[in-house]
């Protein structure tokens, strides 16, 4: 019993070194986190609302997921917090990542199975208002992305689930 007791004083502390000192987090531990039914790897992001998240404020929300956040060189921002997950809303997803510009949130993209598309769909269809196909989408990426809007938001994904491909993403972006 105490060599139990020990063992997850280890565990614990090891936890909390590793998700509060090391930024940079091989993907083999975060594939054995989101997979590991000791952690709860479900996000839920209320996709209607501007959260306005600094990136602290976004780690202190999902305190939860083992987020690794560096900095970005891109369009989409200057910073990235990114982690594997089991789903987002309900949606069976595998990774998740919330872009960041001058500290705010200003992206978020979460990929999913390819399998999935039909569930993720879905779920868009359900809770937010089609709008229709992205215009030039399919010069641009090589598919037709269909776009939901709500009053602050903008979701895009692909229209059909793309063939010969085994991830489909979905974009949020707020106004």
């Amino acid at each position: 019993m105490r060599n139990l007791v020990l063992i997850l004083i280890l565990t614990g502390v090891a936890h909390f070194a590793w998700n509060k000192v090391t930024e940079e987090k091989p993907d083999w531990f975060l594939d054995f986190v989101a997979d590991s039914i000791l952690f709860d790897s479900t996000v839920n992001i209320n996709l209607s609302a501007d959260p306005g998240w600094t990136e602290n404020q976004l780690v202190q929300q999902f305190d939860h997921l083992y987020l690794v956040c560096q900095k970005e060189s891109s369009d989409l921002g200057d910073r990235v917090c990114w982690t594997r997950i089991s789903s987002l809303n309900g949606v069976p997803a595998k990774d998740i990542a919330f872009f960041f510009r001058d500290d705010r949130y200003r992206f978020l993209r979460v990929t999913f199975d390819v399998e999935k598309h039909r569930d993720l769909k879905s779920y868009l269809d359900d809770n937010f208002r089609y709008v229709g196909i992205s215009p030039g989408s399919k010069e641009k990426v090589g598919q037709e992305l269909g776009v939901w809007k709500t009053l602050k938001s903008t979701l895009a994904t692909y229209v059909e689930a793309p063939r010969g491909e085994d991830e489909v993403m979905l974009t949020w972006s707020v106004y």
